[in-house]
């Protein structure tokens, strides 16, 4: 619940007769759209909570420091880099609205805490926003000056205190405790979905590619006889002629010879019908291992996403919900500086099923191109830029590579490339078999014949749904 104007007034009233000339000393993030400050007021210290959550706006002062922090956005470290050490000389409620502006020595923080459209702005010289929290719609803008909204509630102009203002700080602390579990779970179901949504995606996705899979493999079963039948229309050619939509001859597959019925197709020659037999044989002989190694590889990615998902939904806890979106790194021994050696290259699943091997040194590059790949195998890497090798396992008898696959391993050599850092960029593909070694060439070092190029754009959720081994 955010808190209304009435208890805005409030808040400030308390604050400012009991935190003004207090010194910032520390500024943290709670959440994406929950901070705190810690205060220092002589040998004391104070935590200021402020939120722009969409349910739950609001600032009060904390019982106890916070036991969670998160990594600082570049919002944070403007904000400690610009007051850290001063004093906070006012903190006012602007236009008697749910805005709040703390003034500090040459920089002030304005709180809109306004549920959805509220946002948090530090101000330089004359008012001027130099930086916004969230990336909400706003008529503010870094560089302008800042401006409050220019419609406030139409009671706003005349806050009441309806209850009676008691010293101290008793509406803080009371807002402090009423706020304490409704903020925790708040914090957690907004984790909770976070962390499900691209493996709820990838749930879909995978049951999509399943049905396809299926569906082509019960096509791909009507022909499981068709090398058999190809070799009896082989064995009665003379008797086909163009026209036939059909022939009768002995089963010599059959332990009792009886007769078969053949369908033929009469626009086709003889040794047409023939070949087509053979072909469609070829495919089920060559189809059925692919999509039965497919579906096994996207039954086991699968599970591991479910495990994942119900592991996720049935926490109470935030920090299970981060390490379950982290798998265990195979680790073999520590090294001096006391770092985990890792072994083998990165490991990952497509969402087609298939596995993409990355390359973690130059040595380990070569070694997946050379050695632990096939000519038929899908070769990917960074185009102009140092990187690792990507290698992506492919079955016998896949004549076009998935879009999904290429899409996804083309990320995957950007993002393990030195062109990560700009998001996208151009990635150069081809087969294993077009790769060569020049002689003498370092490690790393190939050589590449009848390349083609795909670009890719960076998507780290993508990434970690992918990943079945922390390489980092």
């Amino acid at each position: 619940m955010n808190l209304t104007v009435t208890e805005i007034s409030r808040v400030i009233s308390e604050l400012s007769q009991n935190i003004e000339g207090a010194f910032l000393n520390k500024v943290w993030g709670l959440a994406e759209d929950e901070w705190a400050v810690e205060l220092r007021q002589g040998g004391k210290k104070l935590w200021l909570a402020i939120s722009i959550s969409p349910s739950n706006s609001r600032m009060h002062l904390l019982t106890d420091a916070p036991d969670r922090k998160t990594e600082p956005s570049h919002f944070t470290k403007m904000f400690k880099k610009a007051a850290s050490r001063s004093p906070l000389r006012k903190i006012l409620q602007v236009n008697a609205d749910r805005i709040v502006r703390l003034d500090f020595i040459g920089s002030a923080l304005i709180a809109e805490l306004m549920g959805p459209k509220g946002n948090l702005y530090l101000l330089g010289e004359e008012d001027r926003i130099v930086a916004v929290a969230l990336a909400r719609k706003s008529h503010n803008r870094p560089g302008e000056i800042y401006t409050p909204p220019s419609k406030p509630p139409a009671n706003a102009g005349a806050v009441k205190i309806e209850a009676e203002q008691k010293p101290g700080l008793s509406f803080n602390m009371e807002l402090a405790e009423r706020y304490g579990e409704i903020v925790r779970l708040d914090i957690l179901n907004r984790a909770k979905q976070k962390a499900l949504a691209p493996l709820k995606v990838q749930l879909k996705k995978t049951a999509k590619r399943k049905k396809g899979l299926d569906k082509e493999k019960r096509e791909l079963e009507k022909h499981s006889n068709d090398r058999h039948l190809g070799d009896i229309l082989q064995a009665n050619f003379t008797a086909l002629k163009k026209g036939l939509s059909s022939i009768t001859a002995i089963d010599f597959y059959d332990a009792e010879a009886k007769e078969i019925n053949i369908t033929l197709n009469p626009a086709l020659s003889p040794a047409e019908n023939v070949k087509r037999y053979y072909k469609w044989s070829k495919k089920h002989e060559k189809g059925i291992p692919r999509i039965e190694n497919e579906l096994k590889n996207l039954i086991d990615n699968e599970k591991t996403i479910a495990e994942k998902v119900k592991k996720i939904e049935s926490t109470d806890k935030i920090e299970d919900i981060e390490q379950s979106q982290q798998a265990k790194p195979n680790q073999q021994k520590t090294g001096k500086k006391g770092k985990t050696a890792y072994s083998g290259p990165r490991r990952f699943i497509t969402s087609d099923g298939y596995t993409a091997l990355v390359g973690r040194s130059d040595r380990e590059n070569d070694e997946i191109t050379f050695k632990k790949s096939n000519g038929r195998d899908l070769w990917l890497h960074a185009r102009d830029y140092p990187g690792s090798h990507v290698v992506v396992k492919l079955p016998k008898g896949l004549k076009q590579i998935p879009k999904t696959t290429l899409a996804e391993a083309a990320m995957l050599a950007l993002n393990y490339s030195k062109a990560a850092k700009a998001g996208k960029g151009e990635v150069t593909y081809c087969y294993v078999k077009e790769i060569r070694k020049p002689k003498g060439a370092p490690a790393g070092k190939v050589l590449v014949t009848g390349a083609k190029s795909v670009m890719a754009r960076i998507d780290s959720e993508t990434i970690k749904t992918m990943k079945i081994r922390v390489s980092e």
